[in-house]
């Protein structure tokens, strides 16, 4: 290695160790907070509506929205299946359709069409019902 080498190797290696740890401090900085935090969730009537079902794993509600009805479901903690798939239930011949589905820890809203007699939340990996609730 030249010395013009040595000192150019040298000059980067002083600046390499200089702005690694800066660009780490602002990195770190960055970091987002969680909007959900590991703590139960803060539950108000007028994100609630009429309650279904409430215990320490799911609040269910239905909220009526004008004409159509709205299914809140918060998951206050994590499920124990990977994913649940939610169906609603119809009063014509116990017919089901598809709402949505729930794979974390959160508030979700899903819009109902229809008349619901039920609602069914299902764990199509172990092929086993989570939750059955008749409205």
């Amino acid at each position: 290695m030249t010395s013009n080498l040595r000192k150019a190797h040298k000059l980067i290696w002083i600046l390499l160790f200089l702005t690694i740890p800066v660009l780490m401090v602002f990195a770190v900085l960055e970091i987002k907070k969680p909007a959900i935090n590991d703590g139960n969730l803060v539950l108000t009537e007028a994100l609630l509506g009429q309650v279904v079902l409430d215990n320490e794993a799911f609040s269910i509600s239905v909220q009526k929205v004008g004409e159509t009805s709205q299914l809140h479901v918060i998951v206050k903690r994590p499920l124990k299946n990977p994913s649940a798939v939610i169906y609603g239930v119809s009063s014509e011949e116990k017919k089901e359709y598809f709402i949505g589905v729930i794979d974390k820890k959160g508030v979700y809203y899903f819009q109902l069409k229809g008349d619901l007699k039920g609602i069914r939340m299902y764990d199509a990996i172990k092929e086993q019902d989570i939750i059955n609730i008749e409205l």
